[in-house]
């Protein structure tokens, strides 16, 4: 008995795994991305079918009571996406929290972009060539980096690569940034002697590729935005008062994993079954032959890991989604002026599940409100603590809020004594943001400001 039973918590632990595995693999697909994948794995696994659902999706959207826009208006925006680079950045900067001023530069930097994303020229040149002052262009520029997070508006792969490193929600992304901002050309190059001589391990070295080449892309305007497929993995709508969502799975899965069903006509029946994954009983001749057949048995466990992964995955978004309507649902009610802004962190602590599962959960996924379709992490950016007085109330703000603030104390400071990063960190502090100085000076050199004794020899 006793063997039994450890042969049996054996199986289960070699199930569990690679269905761990995949469940998290599956988190962090879209539904089109699912979608696909599912096609494929039919092709390949007997004990797998697939089948289209498109008619239930266009179904489903003419049901709901969406005021804005009708169903088929949503369909033919959701299913082919071909906007000019300019159309694409000027309807991203809608739903940016700026003034008409500061998204009116930011578009004039668009011309500027190269087919990768990158600006063509420096902004001294484009601040010449524009007459618009080098802050504003500045400014500017930070916006088009947020935008998707893709780091639009560089100047070097330095800078794309940090500002894609810090606004990456990867464990230890954080850790590569401060180690990127003292070694990066040390690294790049190549150069580990010095980062040896430094205290780095060959470990840890190897650690930072890794993770530095999950992390750092380089955009491309061609694929990223003339030729963009969406499909939004929920739709949220307002009816009889109330903020109602609704998850879209275009696809319904049969799995051949059941043993011995109650009841076989019933269960063998797919129209019995309502939900987008069914479970249907094994043939007899097929159950028997998976104890002498190993490829089969393989076959046979990656369908039922791939039951219990679309499920969790189901599960996990659907808990997500209740939380998320509940927190954003002034939003979907008045519009992107009214976006409550929080970190992963903080919402991940919410709703009582981990960051990284946030993190996958809103990765490449879309959600189409009355408003038109936002990307989850529109949602969701770095943030910090800002304390208001003995209450320290804490209050969720955007990193462009404090670079503005950066801007505007380097914009009034004397030509003789330009504020060192200490001096600006005291200063904020007045105003009730709480950063350190080595903070002010990441901001500071994403945002192309020179340190202070550059400063004051250029205004000399």
């Amino acid at each position: 008995m006793s063997n039994f039973n450890l042969e049996n918590r054996l199986e289960q632990k070699q199930l569990l795994i690679p269905s761990l595995l995949l469940e998290m693999k599956l988190l962090q697909m879209n539904v089109l991305e699912l979608d696909t994948y599912l096609k494929e794995i039919s092709e390949e696994n007997p004990f797998v079918d697939y089948e289209e659902n498109m008619d239930a999706l266009s179904n489903y959207l003419q049901n709901q009571s969406i005021s804005t826009i009708s169903a088929n208006e949503v369909l033919d925006k959701v299913f082919s996406s071909n906007e000019t680079p300019y159309e694409f950045f000027k309807n991203q900067l809608n739903y940016i929290d700026a003034s008409s001023q500061e998204i009116s530069t930011a578009l004039n930097l668009i011309p500027y972009l190269n087919d990768y994303g990158g600006l063509s020229k420096n902004l001294k040149e484009i601040s010449v060539e524009l007459s618009i002052p080098y802050f504003m262009l500045e400014n500017a520029k930070v916006i088009l980096e947020s935008i998707e997070e893709d780091g639009w508006g560089y100047e070097s792969f330095k800078e794309l690569a940090l500002i894609q490193i810090w606004l990456s929600d990867k464990v230890d992304s954080d850790k590569l940034f401060d180690f990127l901002f003292e070694n990066f050309d040390n690294f790049t190059q190549k150069k580990f002697n010095i980062l040896f001589k430094h205290g780095y391990k060959i470990s840890d070295i190897e650690y930072y590729i890794k993770l530095f080449t999950d992390i750092v892309f380089l955009p491309s305007i061609d694929s990223g935005i003339k030729e963009k497929y969406i499909i939004p993995d929920a739709v949220v709508f307002v009816k009889d008062g109330r903020v109602h969502y609704n998850c879209i799975e275009p696809y319904k899965v049969y799995l051949y994993t059941k043993n011995n069903p109650e009841n076989k006509e019933t269960e063998n029946n797919p129209e019995n079954n309502s939900s987008n994954i069914v479970e249907l009983p094994l043939e007899d001749e097929i159950s028997k032959n998976l104890k002498s057949d190993s490829q089969l048995k393989k076959y046979y466990n990656d369908a039922k890991n791939l039951k219990f992964a679309l499920q969790s995955r189901k599960d996990a978004f659907n808990i997500f989604m209740k939380h998320f309507v509940i927190l954003q649902q002034e939003f979907f009610f008045k519009g992107p002026a009214f976006i409550h802004p929080i970190s992963q962190k903080d919402f991940a602590s919410k709703i009582g599940i981990s960051e990284s599962t946030v993190s996958r959960i809103i990765n490449e996924k879309y959600i189409d409100t009355p408003f038109g379709i936002f990307s989850l992490k529109h949602f969701f950016s770095a943030t910090y603590n800002k304390k208001e007085g003995l209450k320290a109330k804490s209050k969720t703000q955007s990193r462009t809020v404090i670079i503005d603030e950066i801007n505007n104390i380097i914009k009034n400071e004397s030509r003789d004594k330009p504020y060192t990063d200490e001096a600006i960190v005291e200063l904020l502090e007045k105003k009730g943001y709480n950063i350190s100085r080595r903070t002010v000076a990441k901001y500071r050199e994403l945002s192309g400001i020179l340190p202070a004794n550059l400063r004051k020899e250029l205004k000399k």
